[in-house]
């Protein structure tokens, strides 16, 4: 059995979530932490939806994300 390794996305050398994916893939890394705010640069507060989530996942591809954090109320309309 090998040990499968995680890192979080904002901790990442890259820009942008397309390039965090590519970045984790060359370096061998399956699961994620994802803190929207702190890694997706265009991520817009109030704007959350099943669309948006959908987005992400098609992004990730086979990455899994095992911890998905916020450190904001994603239903806000601006960073409490």
């Amino acid at each position: 059995m090998r040990m499968k390794k995680g890192i979080r996305c904002h901790d990442v050398s890259a820009k942008g979530l397309e390039n965090i994916v590519k970045r984790c893939r060359e370096l061998d890394i399956e699961y994620v932490q994802l803190v929207l705010d702190k890694s997706i640069e265009d991520f817009e507060y109030g704007k959350f939806s099943k669309e948006y989530a959908e987005n992400i996942k098609e992004k990730l591809g086979d990455m899994k994300i095992a911890v998905f954090g916020s450190y904001v109320n994603l239903s806000a309309s601006k960073p409490e």
